[in-house]
């Protein structure tokens, strides 16, 4: 079996592995018993197996979900791998920069950097990191004790401090939670080499979504070493900060996609329309996400390019894209090129 081969069984058993197991929850008696199973040995006597409380142990193991932060490795970067200077922009996927303006860059395997890059001069300027969890995963951890925990480190001229906290938002759901609740200064804590810090925090149960945030505050100066690195983000029930969970590639970037996702538009095969039973110049044409999003996503269609049709218009749904428009030739097929950047970030 060749290699893409393995990696599209790999990618069908992640697909379907939380279909087994809620089957297996429910044919466990109830899900809720240990189950004893007597059966006969080859010399006729008989022998009990016990069978622990099989809801118990799927419920007590992840299986690669126990980290509710996505690409918390920094291992997906759809964006690209360094941004411009700016302010308020994604870069590494389900991450966001808030704050003053700062240059975003990938620095070596799972590691995102961020260098304060503000010139207006203030004496609290603050460039922070925030992932927002989505209402219908923030609300699983009402009522419970959660601990955040990441790498961090800092440049040899990092200034101000440095910043590991918790947001929440009870006024609606999926909505950006950078405002702290809960914040630990780390700033002593960590130096120019990787230092793991956490937090704990009892998540009441109003909440509507939760957020972490990394940032670096009282900082005015501009420098190459002003800078602090991030690894390595994991947000987990309980009082203690587990050994960072590596999820397999396809699925952290599956679980990416539902917030932003990059089409080729060469796969949207628009097609003839029939008026009067005939064909018509009229075209559509569609085509389903790899994932469904959030929210009717925004497109971005700037590189698209267009042959043989014209006045072509793109309709975006949760679940998929619709196009529609006309032919320009009887002879000539239609198509479209380009990329169609889907966004349905928090």
């Amino acid at each position: 079996m060749d290699l893409n081969s393995i990696n599209a069984n790999i990618n069908r058993l992640l697909t379907n592995i939380w279909a087994v197991i809620s089957f297996l929850k429910e044919f466990a008696v109830d899900g809720a018993k240990d189950v004893s199973i007597t059966y006969i040995n080859a010399d006729g006597s008989e022998s009990v197996k016990t069978m622990p409380n099989i809801s118990k142990f799927f419920d007590d193991n992840s299986f690669g979900m126990k980290n509710y932060i996505i690409n918390g490795g920094f291992d997906i970067w759809q964006r690209g791998t360094s941004f411009d200077s700016g302010v308020n922009y994604y870069s590494a996927d389900r991450w966001r920069l808030f704050g003053h303006e700062a240059i975003i860059s990938k620095s070596g395997n799972n590691i995102i950097k961020v260098k304060y890059n503000d010139t207006d001069g203030g004496d609290d300027n603050f460039v922070g990191l925030n992932q927002t969890i989505e209402t219908k995963n923030a609300i699983k951890l009402r009522g419970k004790r959660i601990t955040i925990s990441a790498l961090v480190r800092k440049g040899s001229a990092f200034e101000g401090s440095l910043v590991l906290g918790l947001g929440i938002r009870t006024d609606g759901d999926d909505l950006i939670a950078t405002g702290l609740i809960k914040s630990k200064d780390i700033t002593t804590e960590v130096g120019t080499n990787f230092t793991k810090v956490s937090i704990t925090y009892d998540v009441p149960s109003f909440i509507r979504s939760i957020g972490v945030n990394i940032e670096q505050t009282n900082t005015t100066t501009i420098n190459d070493n002003n800078y602090y690195e991030v690894s390595k983000v994991q947000l987990e029930e309980g009082s203690v900060a587990t050994p960072f969970e590596q999820r397999p590639y396809g699925l952290e970037l599956s679980l990416c996609q539902r917030y932003y996702e990059v089409i080729n538009a060469n796969i949207i095969r628009p097609t003839y329309r029939l008026q009067d039973g005939t064909a018509s110049n009229g075209l559509g044409g569609s085509v389903f996400y790899k994932n469904e999003k959030l929210f009717v996503p925004t497109l971005d269609i700037a590189t698209v390019t267009y042959g043989n049709c014209e006045n072509m218009s793109f309709a975006a749904f949760k679940d998929g894209i619709r196009v529609d428009g006309n032919a320009t030739s009887t002879t000539s097929t239609p198509y479209l090129g380009g990329a169609i950047v889907i966004e349905s970030e928090i």
